[in-house]
């Protein structure tokens, strides 16, 4: 499963990133967390590292190799994120 956050993830983002992976990792469903931005601010980069959520940028993954796509913190065609045609 791909867990897709906003384009620049907030603290509501990357803790609903963080347990959807730990509901899914309970399940024995292995799962990628991915954004089509940056994490900028200080705060949440220090979050993001002391949870140990191994980010990755949306332009690196193919979306055609998960079984499922599941997007927290945003809505479909809504601002700041970037979804693949692929997956719409």
């Amino acid at each position: 499963m791909v867990i897709v956050m906003q384009n620049y993830p907030d603290p509501d983002a990357l803790a609903s990133a963080a347990a959807l992976r730990e509901f899914a990792k309970a399940e024995g469903i292995s799962s990628t967390l991915t954004s089509g931005g940056v994490v900028g601010r200080a705060e949440n980069r220090a979050l993001l590292r002391y949870l140990r959520l191994p980010l990755r940028h949306m332009n690196k993954l193919d979306f055609s190799k998960f079984d499922a796509v599941a997007l927290v913190d945003s809505q479909p065609d809504t601002g700041n994120k970037s979804l693949p045609v692929v997956v719409k």
